[in-house]
C-alpha cells in the first residue's frame, strides 16, 4: 500500500489535506507538496538504481597509481602502477577490478607489506 505525507496544504480526493497528514492508498503523482512515506509518516529516500551502496571503488594513490578500496575504505587490491605509454591504463585496470568485485567476485587478499613495499619502491632517494 502506498502512503503519502502532505508537506504543504493540498486538495486530494475532494478533501483539503493539511501539512503533516498521511494519505493512505495514495495512487497519484508525488511532487513538492506530496512525498512518498511509510505508514508512520517517515519519508522514503530516493536511491538511483545505478548507485550501489557498499560498493568497491577506486582510489588514487599518488604518482599515477590506483588501488581498489572495499566498502569501508580500506585497500583491498594490489597497487595498479602508472604505465608511461598509457597513463590512463592504471585507473582503467583498477576500475575493472572494482567492477569485478561489485559483480560478486572474490577479493584477492594482498598483505599490507606488499602494498607498502610497492609504494616505497616508487619513492626517489633523497
Amino acid at each position: 500500500m502506498k502512503y503519502a505525507l502532505i508537506l504543504d496544504t493540498s486538495f486530494i480526493r475532494g478533501r483539503l489535506w493539511r501539512e503533516g497528514e498521511i494519505v493512505h492508498a495514495y495512487d497519484g503523482p508525488f511532487g513538492r507538496a506530496i512525498q512518498p512515506c511509510d505508514e508512520n509518516g517517515v519519508l522514503l529516500t530516493k536511491v538511483k538504481a545505478s548507485v550501489k551502496l557498499c560498493a568497491y571503488g577506486v582510489q588514487h594513490a599518488g604518482a599515477g597509481r590506483w588501488v581498489v578500496t572495499d566498502p569501508q575504505g580500506e585497500k583491498c587490491s594490489e597497487v595498479f602502477q602508472r604505465d608511461p605509454n598509457d597513463p590512463a591504463k592504471a585507473k582503467a585496470d583498477a576500475q575493472a577490478e572494482a567492477d569485478r568485485l561489485n559483480a560478486g567476485g572474490d577479493a584477492v587478499q594482498v598483505p599490507d607489506e606488499a602494498v607498502e613495499e610497492t609504494e616505497q619502491a616508487e619513492l626517489p632517494d633523497a
